[in-house]
């Protein structure tokens, strides 16, 4: 099943898309998301990918195990074929899930990272109650 480009633009509406207000308040002033990047401090995009792995799934077990898990990825070929794919854990009120989607030929890789995102969110909306999700996308695959 291809999922095409096109459609999926013309779905997000991107016209219509309100960026959020800030009130009362200078953008400056309001409070930005929460982003962890100890990880970023203890690795080096030199070091093994055995080791790269091996440290994030360590990071991930230990302060991250009760959120609910998704891992995209998405990559394109040498003649253009671009593929997405996703996995979703398990949870005590989900079953995993395991993606995949072939994009229209020649669309970049970017276009490709964002519509795995946008498939992954549409398949947890069924979860009664989404706190907080990872979203982890993988650019170089570490073999194991």
């Amino acid at each position: 099943m291809a999922l095409k480009v096109s459609p999926f633009l013309k779905e997000i509406n991107v016209d219509d898309t309100e960026a959020p207000k800030s009130g009362n308040f200078p953008p400056w002033l309001v409070a930005g998301p929460d982003i962890d990047r100890s990880l970023t401090r203890e690795i080096s995009k030199k070091d093994a990918p055995t080791i790269l792995a091996t440290l994030t799934r360590d990071k991930i077990s230990q302060e991250y195990s009760t959120y609910v898990h998704i891992y995209t990825d998405a990559s394109k070929n040498e003649t253009g074929r671009v593929e997405i794919g996703c996995h979703i854990q398990s949870t005590s009120s989900f079953s995993a899930m395991d993606l995949e989607r072939r994009l229209t030929d020649g669309v970049a890789v970017h276009t490709g990272e964002l519509a795995v995102i946008k498939l992954a969110l549409e398949n947890v909306r069924q979860l009664e109650q989404i706190i907080i999700i990872i979203i982890i996308i993988i650019i170089k695959k570490c073999k194991d």
